[in-house]
C-alpha cells in the first residue's frame, strides 16, 4: 500500500483536480483553513483566490459551497472528516514555512500530510481488523481475508491512492465500532456505552447516511427471530436502557457539531446541502449498482459478491442478523441515491462488516477436502485479479470505463491489458466488425462539394440537408434508401477535425446511424468520434452496424453536437454496404 501511495500513483505531488486535496476531499477539508488560517467560516472571502491558484475543482467549479440568501456560504460536505484531518493539517501548517512553502492550507506539505494521513489511518484499520479476525480465525484465514480485501477490492485505491476520500478513514472507524460493540456486550458500563455512542455519532458526522451503523450494536448477538431469542434480546436492551440512553446522548453530542455549524453559517439548524441530489426510496437501483456495466460494484470488485454469498454459510452465527441486516439496509440506501453510479466507493467503509462472513467462509473452506479447495481458491484468485486489474486500469490503463460502459465492452476488455483499437468503439456502439469486408458497394456519399459542414450554432450551414437548431445543439441528418439486395453490414465513415477537443463525455458530438421503417426506428447505433480525435487532428472514423432482421426501407445518418461552443468539422461522408 505504501508503494501504491507514494510511487505507483501519488496524489500529493499533482496539481489541480488530480491533487490529494481536490473535489470532495477539498470540500471535507475546507473547514480547517477556513477556521485556522483565514478565520472566515461564513463568508469565504479567501475562496476565490485559493481556487484560482490551486484549481481543486475542474473548470473552477465551486463544488463544495452552497450560497445562502444571507450572503454566507455553507459547506456542502459535513464536518467530520476535518476532525480526522486535523492532526495532519496542524503538522503541515507548522512545517510549511520552514520548508519554504506557503502556509496557505493547500501547498505541498498539506497535500502530503493528507495523503500520508489517509494511508496511516488505513493501515491502522487493517491492523485493528486483523486483531478482530485473529480472535476467531486462524493465521491462514486472516491472511487470505486481508489480502483479498486489500488487493481484490477498491480499498486499495481509497486506502493508498485516493486517501483523502472519506471511505478508508471510515473503514477504520467501523473497525473501532466493531471492537466497541463487542466490548459493550462483554462489559456493560457507562464508559463503554459513551465510547460506542461517540463512534456512531462520529461516522454520522462524516456522512449522515452512516447513521444506519447503529443497527450493528442494536442487533449484535440477536441470534434468531424465534420468540425466545427476541425476548432475550429485548430483555437485554430493556435492562440496560440507561446505558443505551448514554450511548444515544454521546452520539447526539458529537453530531450536534454539524447542527451548530449550520446554525452559525446559515441561521438554520438544518441545511440540505446536496441540493438537486437525493434519494429515490421507491426505486432502488440495486441490481444496476451491483452488476451494471457502468461502474457496477461487483463488476470491478467481484470478490464482494463472494462476501454476500458467504452470508449463506454465516446464517447460524450469533451475529448474522446484525451483519446481514446492516449490509442490506446500507446497500438499499446507497442504491436509492440519485448518484448511485459513482460505484462501490460508497461501500468501502462497510468492508469490516462484509468480510466477517467472508472470513467465516474461508475458515470453513480450509477445513474441507483438497478437491473443494482446488475449485474455490482459483475462483477467489481470479476475482482478486480482476479487482487488481480494475485498480491499475483506473489510474494508468485506458480500458477501465464507468460512465458509458456497455456489457459488450466490459467483457471485451476485463482482465486484459491490450485490445484492438476497434474494441473502444463498444463504449458507444452496439457492435463492431473485425474482419475484412466483402462484396462492398457504395450506398451514399456527400463530400459537401465546396462547402464544409460545421456543427456550430454560431455559423449557418449551407447545403441540401435538414438542420435542427436550438440554443444548445445542432443536428444534421441525411436520409437515403437501401438498394436491393441488402448487405449484412453497413459502414458509415466521415472525416472529423477538432479545433479544440471536447473531453467531457456527455458533451461530445455523436454520429448516429438509424434503420427506419417509415418514421419508426428499427435499430440504432451511435459513436462519439471525439474519443479518437485529438486537438487539431484530422481523422477518418467509421461506425459499423449490422443490418437488422426486421424490415426497413431507409437509413438515417445524423450528427449531433451537445456543446455548440466547440466546433467539429465533418467532411466526406460515405456509407458502404458489405458482407462478412
Amino acid at each position: 500500500m505504501s508503494y501504491s501511495s507514494f510511487i505507483f500513483s501519488p496524489r500529493w505531488n499533482k496539481g489541480g483536480s488530480q491533487a490529494t486535496i481536490a473535489w470532495d476531499v477539498a470540500g471535507y477539508y475546507w473547514y480547517l483553513p477556513s477556521v485556522i488560517i483565514y478565520h472566515d467560516l461564513k463568508h469565504q472571502s479567501f475562496k476565490d483566490s485559493i481556487i484560482k491558484k490551486y484549481h481543486p475543482f475542474e473548470n473552477n467549479f465551486d463544488a463544495g459551497f452552497i450560497y445562502q440568501p444571507s450572503g454566507n456560504y455553507v459547506m456542502k460536505y459535513a464536518s467530520g472528516m476535518a476532525f480526522l484531518y486535523l492532526p495532519f493539517f496542524i503538522t503541515a501548517h507548522f512545517l510549511a514555512k520552514p520548508l519554504g512553502f506557503p502556509a496557505d492550507g493547500f501547498s505541498v506539505p498539506y497535500q502530503f500530510a493528507i495523503q500520508f494521513g489517509g494511508l496511516f489511518f488505513s493501515l491502522l484499520g487493517l491492523w485493528l481488523f486483523k486483531k478482530i479476525l485473529r480472535k476467531k480465525y486462524s493465521y491462514a484465514t486472516t491472511a487470505i481475508t486481508l489480502l483479498t480485501l486489500v488487493i481484490g477490492t477498491n480499498f486499495l485505491n481509497y486506502g493508498a491512492i485516493d486517501t483523502g476520500m472519506s471511505h478508508a478513514w471510515l473503514f477504520t472507524i467501523y473497525v473501532l465500532m466493531l471492537m466497541a460493540t463487542e466490548r459493550f456486550y462483554a462489559i456493560q458500563n457507562k464508559k463503554n456505552a459513551a465510547i460506542l455512542g461517540a463512534l456512531i455519532g462520529f461516522v454520522t458526522l462524516v456522512r449522515p447516511n452512516e447513521i444506519v451503523s447503529l443497527l450493528i450494536p442494536l442487533l449484535w448477538g440477536f441470534e434468531s427471530f424465534s420468540s425466545s431469542a427476541i425476548k432475550k434480546h429485548f430483555s437485554f436492551l430493556q435492562k440496560n436502557w440507561q446505558l443505551i440512553l448514554i450511548c444515544f446522548i454521546s452520539g447526539a453530542i458529537i453530531f450536534s457539531i454539524q447542527l451548530f455549524y449550520w446554525k452559525y453559517a446559515s441561521g438554520k439548524w438544518f441545511v440540505y446541502s446536496y441540493e438537486d441530489q437525493g434519494f429515490h426510496w421507491k426505486k432502488p437501483a440495486i441490481l444496476h449498482y451491483l452488476l451494471g456495466p457502468q461502474n457496477g460494484w461487483w463488476q470491478y470488485a467481484p470478490v464482494i459478491g463472494l462476501c454476500f454469498f458467504s452470508f449463506l454459510f454465516f446464517l447460524k452465527n450469533k451475529n448474522a442478523i446484525a451483519i446481514i441486516s446492516f449490509s442490506f439496509v446500507f446497500l438499499y440506501i446507497i442504491s436509492c441515491w440519485t448518484a448511485y453510479w459513482y460505484g462501490g466507493r460508497f461501500m468501502v467503509e462497510t468492508y469490516p462488516i462484509l468480510f466477517l462472513p467472508f472470513a467465516f467462509g474461508i475458515e470453513q473452506l480450509l477445513a474441507q477436502r483438497l478437491l473443494l479447495k482446488l475449485i474455490v481458491l482459483p475462483i477467489i484468485l481470479l476475482f482478486v485479479y480482476v479487482g487488481l486489474w480494475s485498480n491499475i486500469q483506473y489510474h494508468y490503463g485506458n480500458l477501465y470505463e464507468f460512465e458509458t460502459c456497455t456489457w459488450k465492452y466490459y467483457f471485451s476488455v476485463v482482465g486484459r491489458w491490450h485490445v484492438n483499437d476497434e474494441v473502444f468503439k463498444l463504449k458507444d456502439a452496439k457492435e463492431i466488425f473485425l474482419g475484412t469486408p466483402r462484396n462492398t458497394r457504395l450506398l451514399f456519399s456527400n463530400n459537401f462539394e465546396k462547402d464544409t459542414a460545421f456543427i456550430d450554432t454560431l455559423q449557418p450551414i449551407a447545403g441540401k440537408h435538414s438542420v435542427y437548431l436550438d440554443d444548445k445543439s445542432l443536428c444534421l441528418s441525411y436520409f437515403f434508401a437501401i438498394p436491393k439486395p441488402q448487405n449484412k453490414w453497413i459502414r458509415v465513415s466521415s472525416c472529423y477535425h477538432y479545433e479544440k477537443r471536447e473531453n467531457y463525455i456527455w458533451s461530445m458530438p455523436q454520429t448516429i446511424v438509424s434503420f427506419l421503417k417509415g418514421k419508426k426506428v428499427v435499430k440504432e447505433s451511435m459513436l462519439r468520434a471525439g474519443r479518437f480525435v485529438n486537438d487539431g487532428e484530422t481523422k477518418n472514423i467509421y461506425l459499423d452496424i449490422k443490418s437488422p432482421s426486421d424490415a426497413f426501407d431507409s437509413v438515417r445518418v445524423s450528427y449531433w453536437n451537445p456543446n455548440s461552443n466547440k466546433r467539429l468539422l465533418i467532411d466526406d461522408l460515405k456509407v458502404i454496404g458489405y458482407d462478412e
